[in-house]
């Protein structure tokens, strides 16, 4: 025993040791970290025995270090650093020795070159796609049926006849490098596209076709204005300027035609550009360069309005793309401050936020529709609000602000004369009503995304708001829970607390990796209860999304419960007594973790795609930048769409000119 102790600190310090040499520069694997995956990994991940298709000897064998097998390393680190691996029953490593592992993984990841992606063609997500499609056009494409308030049904055409996207590999549904176009896609895409061109042409659709082409004189066009129209929706479908021969084909198109001849095949080619490979995928038409390079002008607006918007560019974009101020780092900032000023930026909430922090489960918090939709709201006008307003990323976890409306009041009671008033229309029992910006002055238990009803509500229990706020939160890897273990039973009267059952259960070696680190955190939201309300204020009972006003009362008191206990242990040592000092963790001590993960979730869906080896070190420089205090939300996007890994990519090589024959 004492032999194995002075062999683990001996191999501490080597791995500590070489974090800022050989494996820092890119090297091989060292002989220590070698030595470490021989003893603890090899047996279940040789070439005997691979499990996971993860094979140790023929990683080390490749000698390309870290970035030869990038996405290997990365799991590993995590999982060894977790806790997860070795599993039960194999010999353990020491914490140390974990903590050198991980640390000579990130020193040999962040010390990798910074290497752009090549420009990848992809599909445009079933969200991009509606908001293009419609942005294109000019109008919106609503389902032709009539819906009470308190159902659900899906108004939009595009949702209703396309199939949902499922998450790519870098967990958003803009990465659909693993989903091609199926043959029901494309017949869903042929039926939007001659829906929307026929609605152009009608009368609710004239001021979208005047936009296009002029004044229409005696209802009809002539033949320049179709080729105008023709030039116009080519240049827009494509993102980018059309050629002198696109005109002159369209001109030589529409010659000699007018009035139901020349609307019909102007129809046909409408919904022909509306369906076209350059319209339905991005970077299809990107000028393909040599090397690591700048993206032109117009991939790059391209870029900037499908992170930002999750639409296609503007005219102004595709003037400036055209212009090359995109190119300079002022012209570029200018346009994204532009951009973030235009309501099409609530895409970051709409899209983006709601896919990372899974704030869809919402949907199911409440049986009524405008209940839902209310405590759905809530969060997504929060985080809406962080980005529109520049708030600092601090804001996230703690603020005063809140978004209300009149079925939150209940949560709210002390702040609630100050809701905005509901109004109603008559004979209707329930509808939507619209959230407003509030801040808290003595409501007890809330403010921050963690403590709104409806992320609550989402998450029952510890288990799940444990996981959710690791994963999610602090961005950290949970395995799936192994098999043949029972789950946890609800608690019999008289028998032993939900606190003291899930010790129980921890000491399954099995469970205990993931569990050790889940139930801390989840045992943290105590005093929440699965509908939302803080148990530990005074008007608990009526804490509730309802119509109904909140009870007139005294003033809401903080109130002491024996039963509520908030506190516990992180496994790396820092105790917390309740929510609270919780959330004071993780803006202080944990906090980094915490920009990492947003920078990391960030990259992924302004990339569209998963991150990898060449990411790294952005990552790091950004983490470092925006962990500061008063870094914003603004200072994020900045730090993305400045990068290299957004402006830039990785061409082939070009072909050798060939020999003379």
């Amino acid at each position: 025993m004492r032999q194995h102790t002075r062999t683990s600190v001996q191999t501490v310090g080597a791995l500590l040791a070489l974090c800022f040499s050989t494996a820092a520069r890119g090297e091989e694997v060292p002989v220590q970290v070698r030595t470490f995956l021989t003893t603890h990994c090899v047996r279940c991940h040789g070439a005997d025995k691979a499990r996971g298709d993860l094979n140790f000897e023929e990683v080390l064998a490749n000698r390309a270090g870290v970035a030869g097998d990038f996405k290997a390393w990365r799991v590993s680190a995590a999982r060894v650093a977790d806790r997860e691996m070795p599993p039960a029953g194999e010999r353990q490593p020491t914490g140390a020795e974990r903590a050198a592992f991980a640390e000579w993984y990130r020193s040999a990841a962040t010390a990798l070159r910074v290497e752009p992606a090549p420009v990848r063609v992809r599909r445009l997500s079933v969200e991009e796609y509606k908001r293009t499609v419609e942005s294109l056009f000019g109008f919106a494409l609503p389902v032709a049926t009539v819906r009470a308030e308190q159902t659900r049904a899906e108004t939009s055409l595009v949702r209703k006849l396309l199939p949902t996207d499922p998450l790519g590999p870098s967990g958003f549904t803009n990465d659909t490098s693993t989903s091609p176009i199926s043959p029901k896609a494309l017949e869903a895409y042929a039926y939007i596209a001659e829906a929307a061109a026929a609605k152009l042409f009608a009368p609710d659709g004239r001021d979208a076709l005047e936009r296009h082409c002029g004044p229409v004189r005696g209802g009809a066009l002539t033949a320049a204005q179709g080729a105008e129209l023709l030039d116009a929706f080519q240049a827009r479908s494509q993102r980018r300027p059309i050629t002198a021969a696109d005109r002159d084909a369209h001109a030589k198109l529409v010659k000699g035609l007018g009035g139901a001849q020349l609307e019909a095949v102007l129809k046909r080619e409408l919904k022909y550009l509306a369906v076209a490979p350059e319209f339905l995928y991005r970077g299809l038409l990107a000028t393909r360069g040599t090397g690591v390079g700048p993206v032109d002008g117009f991939e790059l607006a391209e870029r900037l309005s499908y992170f930002l918007w999750a639409d296609m560019p503007d005219d102004e974009l595709l003037a400036a793309a055209a212009a090359d101020t995109l190119a300079r780092p002022d012209g570029l900032r200018a346009q994204v401050q532009r951009m973030l000023k235009s309501p099409r930026s609530r895409s970051l909430a709409e899209v983006f936020a709601v896919e990372w922090l899974q704030l869809n489960e919402i949907d199911g918090a409440s049986r009524e529709v405008p209940y839902a939709a209310a405590l759905k709201g809530q969060p997504v006008e929060f985080l809406n609000d962080l980005v529109a307003r520049n708030r600092p990323l601090k804001e996230l976890i703690d603020s005063k602000t809140e978004f209300v409306n009149a079925y939150l009041a209940n949560y709210y009671a002390p702040d609630a004369a100050r809701f905005p008033a509901a109004a109603r229309r008559a004979g209707v029992e329930l509808e939507a009503l619209p959230l407003a910006r509030i801040e808290l002055l003595g409501t007890p238990g809330r403010g921050g995304l963690l403590t709104m009803p409806g992320v609550l509500a989402m998450n029952k229990g510890p288990i799940q708001r444990g996981k959710w706020v690791l994963e999610r939160v602090l961005g950290e890897h949970l395995g799936e829970p192994p098999p043949n273990v029972p789950a946890v039973k609800p608690s019999k009267a008289g028998g032993a607390s939900f606190r003291k059952r899930f010790e129980d259960h921890r000491a399954n070696a099995a469970c205990a990796s993931c569990h050790d680190r889940i139930d801390p955190v989840g045992f943290a939201f105590e005093a929440y209860a699965d509908g939302g309300g803080f148990r530990l204020a005074s008007d608990f009972a009526s804490q509730r999304v309802s119509k109904a006003p909140p009870p007139k009362k005294p003033a809401v008191t903080r109130v002491a419960d024996p039963a509520v206990d908030a506190s516990g242990v992180l496994p790396s040592g820092e105790k917390f007594a309740d929510f609270e000092e919780f959330k004071a963790l993780l803006t202080t001590t944990l906090w980094p973790r915490v920009v990492e993960n947003v920078v990391r979730r960030t990259l992924a869906y302004a990339l569209c795609r998963e991150l990898g080896a060449g990411d790294e070190k952005v990552v790091a420089d950004l983490t470092a930048r925006l962990a500061r205090p008063g870094a914003t939300w603004g200072d994020l996007i900045d730090g993305v769409v400045t990068s290299p890994l957004f402006r830039d990519a990785t061409f082939p090589e070009a072909p050798p000119a060939p020999g003379p024959r």
